[in-house]
């Protein structure tokens, strides 16, 4: 013949469901040491995997600020090769009919063309961001995420404005650098859990 009990049915007898455990005591709190210790455990690791990750992006950090060092040390170069080349080609197109007052305005044009190419104020903000994240690292128990992301963010759109304005091969490997160390800080910042003593 064909019966059909549920879960429900069996457990509702009386008597159905039997602990063979002498002390309920001893096994509750056994259960709440074993679960504290596994929470204390994750937490020691969580801790001591973000203080590496914490001294991995301050490594980073200085990596950067030393990259856009040679960056700013080259830039003076760079522009007094830049203004000699335009002044050059704008006097060849020109040729040898170009008087004082051509001359002059030429001059100021290509003045104003290097001066947008500038990048004095892009090098202050960068560096005015890492040392911000830097300062933040050192923060404790306050949720940083959004920040740390959010000077990530603004590091970036610093170093690609450098980059379209100084677009030569003699600081692109330091261009590129800044960047790829920004996109691993920003990993780390999206993976981790922060909680730096």
């Amino acid at each position: 013949f064909d019966i059909n009990v549920n879960l429900q049915d069996l457990i509702s007898y009386p008597e159905m469901l039997i602990s063979d455990f002498p002390d309920n005591d001893k096994l509750i709190n056994d259960i709440i040491t074993l679960t504290k210790n596994a929470i204390n455990q994750h937490q020691n690791m969580a801790i001591e995997e973000g203080q590496k990750m914490a001294d991995y992006i301050k490594e980073s950090l200085y990596n950067m600020q030393q990259s856009l060092l040679k960056i700013e040390e080259s830039f003076p170069f760079y522009k007094k090769e830049l203004f000699d080349k335009l002044l050059r080609n704008m006097e060849n197109l020109i040729n040898d009919t170009i008087n004082d007052d051509d001359r002059h305005k030429i001059l100021v044009e290509t003045s104003l063309k290097i001066d947008r190419s500038d990048i004095t104020e892009e090098i202050v903000r960068l560096k005015s961001h890492i040392e911000k994240f830097k300062n933040l690292l050192d923060k404790n128990d306050i949720p940083l995420g959004k920040k740390f992301n959010f000077i990530l963010q603004e590091m970036h759109r610093e170093i690609n404005t450098i980059g379209s304005k100084y677009n030569t091969k003699l600081i692109f490997d330091k261009i590129l650098f800044i960047k790829e160390e920004i996109e691993k800080c920003r990993e780390i910042i999206q993976n981790v859990e922060w909680t730096i003593n």
